[in-house]
């Protein structure tokens, strides 16, 4: 399964400084992510003048900043058609600052929430229908501690 946003393979050393640019703005614009750069050790041991490209031309990479309005349409079905439904929220959250957007949310839909560990402060922990984290490492939430007609 992928867990970078994208990723590169160094096959010249005069790509490099390319690359690097490249990554950089891939992995800061649109929603933040990793971005790996493979540098294979025949080009890690090779010199070449090194000069940063001021500008990047990449060919279909145009991320999304407005939210696609079916995509939304259809999410709202998704959480009406649910017995039981739950938000994960995780760092987006808090890139986006987009807290109090999400306690707005929560308080009308009545859904539980849960934090990712780096959506952390993300939702308040203080708040009734705050689950605590998830994962392995995360709180355990016994499910009687909400009422019926809330979950």
């Amino acid at each position: 399964m992928p867990i970078t946003k994208h990723n590169f393979q160094v096959r010249d050393t005069k790509e490099l400084p390319r690359i690097i640019k490249e990554a950089f703005y891939i992995a800061t614009h649109g929603r933040p992510g990793p971005v790996l750069i493979d540098i294979p050790k025949d080009i890690s041991v090779n010199k070449v003048p090194y000069t940063y490209p001021t500008e990047v031309n990449l060919k279909g990479f145009k991320p999304t900043l407005i939210p696609n309005v079916g995509q939304i349409k259809r999410m709202k079905e998704a959480v009406a058609k649910a017995k039981k439904p739950l938000i994960l929220a995780g760092a987006g959250i808090l890139h986006a600052k987009a807290s109090a957007e999400l306690i707005e949310y929560v308080n009308q839909a009545q859904i539980p929430v849960t934090n990712t560990l780096l959506g952390l402060g993300g939702f308040p922990s203080t708040h009734p229908l705050f689950l605590g984290m998830c994962g392995m490492h995360g709180t355990y939430t016994p499910i009687w501690r909400f009422k019926k007609q809330t979950y």
